[in-house]
């Protein structure tokens, strides 16, 4: 299936998604911070399909290293997963927070399951609105 990278500080939260996500049939490969992140997709290179990230992170927020990661790889879907304050971070980067892209904490398995298919299953383009727009359309799957 596809090949998913999990970025939270909470290992907890981490192990959640994984074993949400790992049952769906997806790999997952998992960071807890930006850098982490940063390393961990240069490793695996054009092979993720989806970035999932807490907006709050050590070092810069999820935000930033989703516009990093989409300047890398534009066809790369995002899902932001947060509470109250990566919903008010997202609003100042003008990320649309009922949109696809964002989910808020808590949820339960099925809302996860649910919002990663749709993001995989969309045409992909960013969750920033502006010039990244223009390049929504949908990536091949990866055999």
């Amino acid at each position: 299936m596809s090949v998913l990278l999990i970025v939270d500080d909470e290992q907890i939260d981490r192990e959640l998604f994984r074993n949400i996500l790992q049952r769906q049939g997806h790999t997952i490969l998992e960071a807890s911070n930006y850098s982490q992140a940063v390393e961990t997709f240069d490793r695996h290179s054009r092979q993720v399909d989806l970035l999932i990230a807490d907006v709050a992170l050590p070092e810069r927020n999820g935000c930033e290293l989703a516009k990093h990661l989409l300047g890398i790889e534009p066809q790369l879907g995002v899902l932001f997963v947060s509470g109250f304050v990566g919903y008010e971070v997202c609003k100042q980067y003008g990320i649309p927070v009922s949109d696809l892209h964002f989910l808020s904490k808590p949820f339960v398995a099925r809302e996860l399951a649910a919002r990663v298919e749709k993001i995989l299953n969309s045409p992909r383009g960013s969750p920033f609105p502006g010039p990244g727009e223009a390049g929504a359309s949908k990536r091949q799957a990866h055999s």
